[in-house]
């Protein structure tokens, strides 16, 4: 009963125990407390806590422990290298020699920042936030953003998480180098971007160099109710004529319930301006100025139409914004842009639509990078993808509804879950997209991973599996 092997273990079961395990991971029903626990309160890991203050003491807790879990902001809903089993339910299970490692009490820091070379050094526990603004004392900036400021910049970068621009990849591609503590206790320096995006498979990253940018502005407008069939059909012209574009799709909002979408059009202040009539030619919408309330951080409304720093119009949960424990959890799936507008129509099709996608689909741009672990990896050969987002309410039932239904729908357009968010793919697609055969930047990383973690420390049985037999791997 847990959803740490990406729902794999569950889904082919019976609905009713499906039922049942997730009803006792989410809700906790254990008298065993957890060592610790995910925003949403969704994951939980037993075992010892460490929090150290060097990388000596890294290196120590690696050295002793049999297992090593990392953990950051916790805005993660699956690890999925991490132990099989680490929800504790009412069966109390035993993380005998687990290690939870957390960077962010004391390994904090902005160890450096180089404002001729545009760089920044800082340590694994580092929080983008305190690092935006240490940034802006530079006048510099990242070029990227995820959603929120509550969560460490490491962490969004090994899980491949993305901003909204067009032109960038995920977060990853603003790494230039990284130090990892591996499984046997070795300190390395990463410098081949193929293997910035490892998960936590190649150790505990307790400092990683960044590529910065000179500090900017951004205009963006934001417009409501633009009608969905419109906006379906125009997706990839608005998308490919616009530097970042985020959007809410309401699949059944709206007058007639037809469908309704919710925009973000953005530009830098010295480029262009985004459109203020309607979002695109003959798409409609209304401009709208005030901000937008959500439920994660109601007293700090999204901004609306208007101009402010990077990191506050990047974002949906600007700097400041206290963001209360969450009471959902997350999907994500990458599709080329060409199939964007067939994906939304089969997302719309899904039966008892609202049931299953009560929060509708969020959709921002990412463009193709080289981490051989990366779903949004070059060598899948689009020239722009798009993330497609869900979020789900934790209710044992419609979770798993929504994640089969989700999937079911996108399968023909042969999408790839994000590595931090809820997903169910078969083993043998996963084998077939990221085993040692898939290409040989992956047969390169599975042989890094092996020769740094030989005892196995940073990985569960699935990713051995995944790395040493081919054919019969169960990632």
């Amino acid at each position: 009963d847990t959803l740490r092997v990406s729902l794999a273990q569950l889904i082919p079961t019976c609905h009713i125990s499906l039922s049942v395990c997730f009803f006792h991971s989410f809700i906790f029903l254990s008298s065993q407390m957890p060592t610790w626990s995910n925003w949403s309160n969704s994951l939980h890991y037993g075992g010892r806590l460490v929090e150290p203050r060097s990388v000596s003491e890294v290196q120590a807790a690696v050295k002793q422990a049999s297992k090593v879990v990392v953990v950051g902001g916790g805005h993660s809903f699956i690890h999925p290298s991490g132990p099989v089993a680490p929800l504790i339910a009412d069966s109390a299970r035993k993380d005998d020699g687990l290690v939870v490692v957390d960077l962010k009490p004391h390994m904090n820091r902005v160890l450096s920042v180089d404002a001729e070379a545009r760089t920044c050094t800082i340590e694994g526990g580092c929080m983008i936030g305190p690092l935006a603004l240490e940034l802006e004392k530079y006048g510099l900036a990242l070029g990227n953003l995820p959603s929120l400021h509550v969560v460490t910049f490491i962490g969004v970068a090994l899980t491949g998480t993305h901003g909204c621009n067009k032109g960038l990849g995920p977060i990853t591609n603003l790494i230039r180098s990284m130090k990892v503590v591996g499984g046997d206790g070795v300190v390395r320096e990463i410098t081949d971007p193929r293997l910035f995006m490892h998960l936590g498979l190649l150790g505990v990253v307790v400092e990683v160099t960044i590529q910065c940018v000179p500090f900017y502005h951004i205009k963006q407008s934001c417009f409501e109710g633009v009608p969905f069939e419109a906006f379906r059909e125009k997706s990839v012209e608005i998308i490919k004529s616009n530097s970042y574009t985020q959007f809410w799709v309401d699949f059944v909002g709206g007058p007639g319930d037809k469908g309704q979408v919710l925009g973000w059009v953005r530009e830098p202040l010295e480029g262009v301006n985004p459109p203020t009539s309607e979002l695109h030619p003959g798409v409609g919408g209304k401009l709208r100025t005030s901000g937008v309330v959500a439920a994660e951080a109601a007293d700090w409304p999204i901004r609306g139409t208007g101009v402010g720093a990077w990191y506050d119009m990047l974002v949906f949960f600007r700097l400041g914004a206290a963001l209360k424990r969450g009471d959902s959890v997350q999907a994500e799936y990458y599709v080329d842009i060409s199939d964007l507008p067939a994906a939304l129509t089969a997302l719309s099709k899904i039966p008892k639509l609202e049931e299953v996608l009560q929060h509708g689909c969020e959709v921002r741009p990412v463009a193709p990078d080289v981490g051989a672990l990366s779903p949004t990896n070059k060598r899948f050969g689009s020239e722009l993808l798009m993330g497609l987002h869900f979020t789900m309410d934790v209710n044992p039932t419609r979770v798993v509804q929504a994640v089969k239904a989700i999937e079911t729908a996108l399968r023909p357009f042969n999408v790839r879950p994000h590595w931090g968010k809820l997903f169910n793919n078969s083993s043998e697609f996963l084998q077939k997209v990221y085993g040692p055969q898939a290409h040989p930047d992956c047969a390169f990383f599975w042989k890094t991973m092996l020769d740094w973690d030989p005892s196995g420390k940073f990985r569960n049985e699935y990713f051995d599996t995944a790395a040493t037999s081919p054919a019969t791997s169960k990632l």
